[in-house]
């Protein structure tokens, strides 16, 4: 093994108070200039003799190099370490290396609990990532092991004024599918790398996404809820599967920042052989999720890496969840055109000063409980407000989103055939209201770029 240490010297110079912890075992920090070797003994219950060494890493602003010294354990049978004598001028220090109690040994059991908690802790990881990996064993191989590198290699990045990123936070996921959280004060958010799929958002104390119950997480179908990045179809708008093949494949995490005022993630997916076998051109896309106290940013960057042209239709599918339905409605479109993609596509104009998901049901023109919402507002204000029970959202769209989808299945999904992610009263909890390109897709020369953006924004 391999150890160091840093701390930062207070103030008038010398060593810190601080307590370091080395594989269990606690230790004093002290200043050295060079690296230290450590050889450990064998012993009855350590037939080995591994050599490690201590050494200093670059340095940091405000710390300084430390590292650890021990005086031997007099006892013959028990584990310990030697080192060769400190600099001048060095704190000596000493590491309780005995592994048995003593009761003449102060340290002695502190050090022996703290050693089996350690292997306690290892013992429960590796459980649980075999369990984990027994309930995905359904998943491809490869697709497997590329869930574990993308895991283990997003740490914690920044811990700035109250804002953070922590990968090995979230909820409700199984550990085969990689998340990052980001967290700024109060308000967090949780994307998973499946799919660049944002699946929580909270603010003001309120969890703001609807996500399903019954949604697969593992990996083998796309999330129902949260936030779905269709490309470069929206919903069966063409010959791929729906919403195109995006939400399905894993992406990369590029760039993580933390700062007093936001957090933002960037990931990245790029074409390759599987995706030009079902849509042969190449492409790049961007996901930049930033995350402020008040608002969530999601933008969305396309560019065409190939050497013809294409077209594509694409959409933030975004589910907002709503304690009550019934008590939702939408301000802010009154005037604008739509397509009823319930009526057979009719366009239609938009009376209304605010919107129910019961009126625009009704307003379908279909019989008895058939009618639901699923609106295509062609060239929509790019500013909707929306307000329920939980409160009231601002949400406006920019750039390449020039519409506005609204969809919720409302009482035709107790029929029970909206998939078996979707639980038969899932219509009371949510309202999508999605930034889009429908009406007319959208053209992108060789070498072309495009990006778009939906903002969420608590008022109340």
């Amino acid at each position: 093994f391999r150890v160091f240490g840093l701390h930062r010297p207070p103030p008038g110079g010398g060593a810190p108070p601080a307590v370091m912890a080395v594989n269990g075992i606690g230790a004093v920090p002290q200043p050295v200039d060079r690296p230290l070797p450590v050889r450990l003994f064998p012993s009855a219950t350590n037939p080995l003799a591994p050599e490690a060494s201590v050494g200093p890493l670059p340095t940091l602003p405000g710390t300084r190099r430390t590292a650890l010294h021990s005086r031997p354990s007099r006892s013959p049978g028990a584990l310990r370490a030697t080192a060769p004598p400190l600099v001048a001028g060095g704190h000596r220090l000493a590491i309780p290396t005995r592994l048995t109690p003593h009761i003449a040994d102060r340290t002695a059991l502190p050090t022996f609990l703290t050693f089996c908690g350690v292997l306690l802790s290892l013992a429960a990881g590796v459980l649980a990532r075999l369990l984990s990996q027994r309930r995905a064993r359904h998943l491809p191989r490869q697709r497997l092991g590329r869930f574990s590198e993308d895991a283990a290699s997003i740490m914690t990045v920044a811990a700035v004024a109250g804002t953070h990123l922590d990968a090995r936070s979230g909820h409700r996921f199984d550990e085969a599918l990689p998340r990052v959280r980001l967290a700024c004060g109060t308000a967090s958010a949780t994307v998973t790398l499946f799919g660049g799929h944002l699946i929580s958002w909270r603010s003001a104390g309120q969890e703001r996404l609807w996500l399903s119950e019954l949604s697969a997480m593992d990996g083998t179908a796309p999330i129902r809820g949260g936030i779905p990045v269709g490309w470069p179809q929206f919903a069966d708008q063409g010959p791929l599967p729906l919403h195109g093949f995006v939400r399905t494949r894993l992406w990369q995490p590029v760039a993580m920042e933390g700062t007093p005022e936001a957090a933002t993630l960037v990931l990245k997916l790029s074409s390759d052989d599987q995706t030009r076998a079902i849509w042969d051109h190449d492409f790049e896309l961007q996901l930049t999720v930033r995350l402020t106290e008040t608002t969530l940013q999601v933008t969305l960057d396309a560019r065409n890496t190939g050497t013809t042209a294409f077209e594509f239709t694409t959409c933030l599918h975004t589910y907002l969840y709503t304690p009550d339905i019934t008590e939702l409605a939408i301000t802010g479109l009154k005037g604008s055109h739509f397509l009823d993609k319930v009526d057979g596509r009719r366009r239609k104009c938009d009376p209304h000063d605010a919107l129910s998901v019961a009126v625009a049901a009704q307003e379908t023109g279909q019989p008895g409980d058939a009618g639901f919402c699923d609106r295509v507002y062609v060239g929509a204000p790019p500013e909707v407000r929306v307000r329920d029970a939980g409160g009231l959202l601002r949400i406006r769209h920019t750039g390449g989103y020039v519409d506005t989808v609204l969809y919720n299945p409302w009482m035709e999904s107790r029929r029970g055939d909206k998939g078996p992610d979707f639980p038969d009263d899932g219509y009371k909890y949510f309202m999508c209201v999605e930034a889009a390109v429908v009406a007319q897709p959208s053209p992108l020369e060789a070498g072309g770029t495009w990006t778009g953006s939906q903002v969420l924004e608590v008022l109340m």
